[in-house]
C-alpha cells in the first residue's frame, strides 16, 4: 500500500466535501492545541474544522495509545473535530452480512412503499432508518452498475464517490450528510436533535432519481455541461 498515494486520495475526498485541505500541516497550519498533536490531512469548511489521522490497519489504531488523548484534545475546541480513517478494515461488511443478497429494484419500491406508510402514522425515526437502509442499497447499485467502488464501501464513502463523479448534486449530497449523522444517531440509541419527515422524503426522492438512471453525471454529459464542483 502506498501511503502517500492513500493521503492524496482521501485528501480529494475531503475537497469533494468542499472542504479546503492541508496534507501533513506543519505547525505554522495549526492553532496552539494541536501543533504538538500531528496530523496527515487539515480539512477546513467555514466554521468547520477536522484533523485527519490515516492508519494502514486497525492493528495500527491498536498499537497508538495517543488516539484517545488526540480524539478528546480536539473534542473540546469548539468547530474542531478528529477523523480517524482506517484504510484497510478487511471487509467486514462482506462477512457479516454473507448469508444476505442485494435487494432487487422491486424490493426497494417496496422499502420506499414502506417508508411512506410510516411517515403517514409519524413514526418518523423508524421511517428515517428504513430510508437510509433503502438508499444506502440504491447507491451501491448505481456504483456497481457503473464500476465506481468495491462492495466493502462504506456508507459515507459512497456519498463522497457519487457526489465526486457528479451522481449526486451539492443539494442531494448536503441532505443525505446530515440525514446520515441523523441515522447513526437514532440506530445507535442516541437522542438526535429534531428532524421531519421532510427530510425523510430527500431522500427517497434521491432514491427514486438513481434507480432511474437520470444521474447528474449522464444529465451533464448529455449536455456537455461539468458537474459542479465541490469547492463553490
Amino acid at each position: 500500500m502506498d501511503l502517500e498515494k492513500e493521503i492524496e486520495r482521501v485528501a480529494q475526498q475531503y475537497r469533494d466535501e468542499g472542504y479546503v485541505v492541508v496534507t501533513h500541516p506543519e505547525a505554522d497550519h495549526l492553532p496552539d492545541f494541536a501543533a504538538e498533536l500531528g496530523a496527515e490531512i487539515l480539512a477546513a469548511r467555514g466554521n468547520e474544522k477536522a484533523l485527519v489521522q490515516i492508519k494502514k490497519t486497525r492493528a495500527d489504531v491498536e498499537a497508538d495509545p495517543t488516539i484517545s488523548h488526540r480524539a478528546e484534545v480536539i473534542g473540546k475546541q469548539p468547530g474542531w473535530r478528529y477523523d480517524l480513517i482506517v484504510l484497510n478494515e478487511g471487509d467486514a461488511f462482506r462477512r457479516l452480512t454473507r448469508g444476505a443478497r442485494e435487494p432487487s429494484v422491486q424490493e426497494i419500491d417496496r422499502a420506499i412503499a414502506e417508508v411512506e406508510t410510516l411517515i403517514q402514522i409519524n413514526q418518523i425515526r423508524s421511517a428515517l432508518v428504513i430510508a437510509w437502509a433503502t438508499l444506502e442499497a440504491a447507491m451501491r447499485r448505481v456504483c456497481s452498475d457503473v464500476e465506481l467502488c468495491m462492495p466493502k464501501t462504506t456508507p459515507s464513502e459512497l456519498l463522497r464517490t457519487l457526489y465526486g463523479n457528479g451522481i449526486l448534486s451539492r443539494k442531494e449530497f448536503d441532505l443525505l450528510r446530515d440525514t446520515y449523522r441523523l441515522r447513526t444517531e437514532v440506530v445507535h440509541g442516541l437522542v438526535s436533535p429534531p428532524f421531519d419527515s421532510l427530510d425523510i422524503k430527500g431522500i427517497l426522492a434521491t432514491i427514486q432519481r438513481l434507480l432511474t438512471g437520470q444521474t447528474e453525471h449522464s444529465n451533464n454529459q448529455k449536455h456537455g455541461v461539468p458537474h459542479e464542483s465541490a469547492t463553490h
